[in-house]
């Protein structure tokens, strides 16, 4: 996704660093790149490799269970997304899973780091200001909904919404009120939750290493330190 022009439709400059926006791309087209040129052949997918190894590590050795039912049901939705985050984690050095309820009850959605624009956060690196965007079509156009949450000092958090319309997949478009798309018809385009909820009301999923990237809060890919010799090894 283009940031810059998602940061001037939420009219708010994204707070990530430029060390950090260029090491996040870079983690994702080592792990997704499969195109072999001149000069790279990334045939041996070693950024997979190292988060497929992990990934069977952990959850060869993982397994929670509840005796409250409630909890259950949570902690069945989570397992749901539990390998899709994990790896998504690893990759991007964090990612968010967001609460959605539907048809089939409650469920999680997942957001990879670079579909993410944080605009804020706290003394303890945690985001209070953050900005999504979720796209779709319908008919002939196609729709992008930029989603804001931000929590203030005393912990109540606000959502405002937005929708854009457009003939193409390349803009954003034109801004229209959210029942021109079914999937949004029922959101307000804003609403501040009556009781305090502490956070942007998304679970951040965080690798545990120190960011060796510009040394901020910010969750780092778990090839991060190797990302350039993995690069060299492609191209030689």
């Amino acid at each position: 996704m283009n940031m810059q022009i998602y940061q001037e439709a939420f009219g708010a400059p994204d707070k990530t660093t430029s060390a950090m926006t260029d090491a996040i791309a870079k983690w994702f087209s080592l792990y997704y790149d499969s195109d072999i040129t001149k000069v790279s052949d990334p045939s041996q997918r070693i950024a997979y490799t190292l988060v497929n190894k992990l990934m069977k590590t952990v959850f060869s050795e993982y397994g929670v269970t509840a005796g409250d039912a409630n909890l259950q049901v949570l902690l069945d939705s989570l397992a749901g997304v539990s390998r899709e985050a994990m790896q998504l984690a690893l990759v991007g050095g964090e990612c968010y899973l967001k609460p959605c309820v539907g048809e089939t009850g409650f469920t999680f959605g997942v957001i990879p780091r670079n579909n993410v624009l944080i605009f804020g956060r706290n003394a303890f690196g945690e985001p209070t200001d953050i900005g999504l965007a979720e796209k779709s079509t319908w008919g002939k156009f196609y729709y992008t909904l930029l989603e804001r949450r931000q929590v203030d000092e005393n912990g109540y958090l606000t959502i405002e919404n937005t929708l854009y319309r457009s003939g193409n997949s390349q803009d954003l478009g034109q801004a229209v009120p959210l029942t021109q798309h079914p999937l949004y018809a029922d959101l307000q385009s804003r609403y501040t939750y009556p009781q305090p909820v502490g956070s942007v009301g998304l679970v951040r999923v965080k690798t545990p290493m120190l960011n060796c990237v510009d040394g901020s809060p910010e969750g780092v890919s778990v090839y991060a330190a190797a990302a350039d010799l993995i690069r060299r090894i492609d191209a030689n």
